[in-house]
């Protein structure tokens, strides 16, 4: 036991492994996520005094391929099980497609009729650089007349789609989850009134 230990402790003084090797260690494009942390691990426990667990996973994360470093960056991992347990749903997600639905469609270019006179051009560009200008918003104008107002086509540009990020796992997980970090905890029980209600129904 005591020449085992000696033999991997000079093995690893010789390696001389520094935080500027785990900082350079990349995912290979075929390497799965499992393997690219389980090979981080291996090479980071050759170190005499390795990075925080924190620091750790944020170099890792940071090394990813970027399709997938780009999910897992904006998502807090307090732990190398929890880094493990969502890089590896991304990854399957990635796999199946499930990101393709994502693609937020692109707005449409509005086009102003050609109809629209000098004046009426005029007047929508000072009204667009009103918009640039300032923030303050401007009360309506009443109805006078269609030879005296022009329509503010610049106050109705279609708006895109709001696109929320999946969470690769059932509600209920997600719950758990929650609860477990202390994001989230239950509601504590409210006492019953006293005196009770007369319509107070102690089966519901």
């Amino acid at each position: 036991m005591a020449e085992a230990f000696v033999a991997q402790y000079s093995y690893n003084t010789q390696i001389e492994i520094t935080t500027r090797d785990l900082e350079t260690m990349r995912q290979e494009p075929k390497e799965s996520f499992s393997e690219f942390v389980a090979r981080w691990r291996a090479k980071a426990l050759m170190m005499t005094l390795r990075p925080t667990d924190k620091d750790q996973i944020r170099m890792i994360v940071r090394n990813l391929q970027p399709k997938l470093m780009q999910k897992m960056i904006v998502i807090p991992f307090p732990t190398f099980p929890d880094l493990h347990e969502m890089g590896v749903q991304i990854e399957d997600a990635m796999k199946q497609g499930l990101f393709d639905q994502e693609k937020e469609q692109p707005r449409r270019a509005f086009t102003r009729s050609s109809n629209a006179t000098t004046s009426g051009d005029a007047a929508a560009r000072s009204s667009e650089a009103g918009m640039v200008a300032t923030t303050t918003p401007r009360a309506a104008t009443p109805f006078v007349g269609a030879s005296t107002s022009n329509p503010r086509t610049s106050d109705y540009l279609p708006q895109g789609k709001r696109v929320f990020t999946p969470l690769y796992m059932s509600l209920s997980k997600a719950l758990g989850v929650l609860l477990r970090k202390g994001h989230l905890k239950p509601l504590e029980q409210r006492p019953l009134p006293d005196p009770l209600p007369p319509k107070h129904d102690p089966t519901k």
